[in-house]
């Protein structure tokens, strides 16, 4: 199964997709589904779908699933709704079993704009902010080893990505999570594998047309362009043929993926556009 979007009335203009109107309807397709061995690889969650009816039930049956160790095969979960409390409400019972997305209803064709949010300014750094929301910092990359890295994969990091992990390397502590990349002792063929995978989806499913630029992955489904692109960039969330902005940039994705500062992104100006991913972004 491709994409499923719970929604009282939005349709997605580039792809095919299963609709559900009600709470009830989704609750059905989930469970057809399931009983069938159907996947789902991506999964779009309105929260308001009228007439008094919302997605909660869903939310609720997602995460009690996965909980009882039957967590549903969904490649990815977007979520989308105007209120930032109830966004938040909606990501906590869901991240620790799902690969879990939102996206700012100004930068979709599910919903209108919300006003802008002001930005944390706590004056830590950004591997201080990560350490304070529990995330394992190592001494960060050399430059051997970053030259290493960039020979053996034949990319460029940015500027922006390469001080990042220069300044401090995040590392995954669930194995069973591929949430950080292991650039420094993770298996070659599984990192090569991650780097390609955007790109890989794209020329098989026939969305690809001429060179494509590399995303190198930042963590889970979000990346960050290589130095072909090397103005500080939005980071981007892909997966298959789903590609949006996550956050307009690395500091403003920290806040939002580890802190719960809710989003507040508008799409980028022309010149921090990405080549061909921008694109793919803007069209949903």
């Amino acid at each position: 199964m491709g994409t499923v979007v719970i929604h009282p009335s939005a349709t997605l203009p580039d792809r095919q997709a299963e609709y559900c109107r009600t709470s009830a309807d989704a609750l059905e397709t989930l469970a057809r589904l399931r009983s069938s061995s159907e996947g789902i690889d991506t999964l779009w969650v309105h929260w308001d779908l009228g007439n008094g009816d919302d997605s909660a039930p869903v939310i609720e049956a997602l995460a009690r699933e996965a909980r009882a160790g039957r967590a549903f095969a969904i490649g990815r979960i977007i979520l989308h709704t105007h209120n930032n409390e109830r966004l938040n409400q909606m990501m906590g019972p869901l991240t620790p079993w799902y690969d879990v997305d939102a996206i700012s209803p100004s930068m979709s064709v599910l919903g209108d704009s919300v006003p802008a949010v002001p930005q944390d300014t706590s004056g830590l750094t950004l591997h201080q902010r990560l350490r304070r929301a529990g995330v394992r910092i190592d001494p960060g990359l050399g430059d051997n080893e970053v030259e290493t890295i960039q020979a053996r994969h034949g990319f460029v990091f940015s500027p922006t990505h390469r001080e990042f992990l220069q300044s401090g390397l995040p590392v995954d502590t669930v194995p069973t999570r591929r949430g950080w990349p292991h650039w420094r002792h993770g298996d070659l063929d599984e990192l090569a594998a991650r780097i390609e995978r955007p790109r890989l989806h794209l020329v098989e499913n026939g969305s690809a047309a001429g060179p494509i630029p590399v995303l190198l992955p930042l963590f889970g489904n979000q990346f960050l362009p290589s130095a072909e692109h090397l103005r500080p960039s939005p980071v981007l969330s892909a997966h298959e043929i789903d590609v949006i902005y996550h956050a307009p940039t690395l500091e403003e994705w920290i806040a939002r993926t580890f802190e719960g500062i809710p989003w507040t992104h508008q799409r980028p100006a022309p010149e921090d556009r990405i080549p061909y991913w921008s694109d793919l972004a803007e069209r949903i």
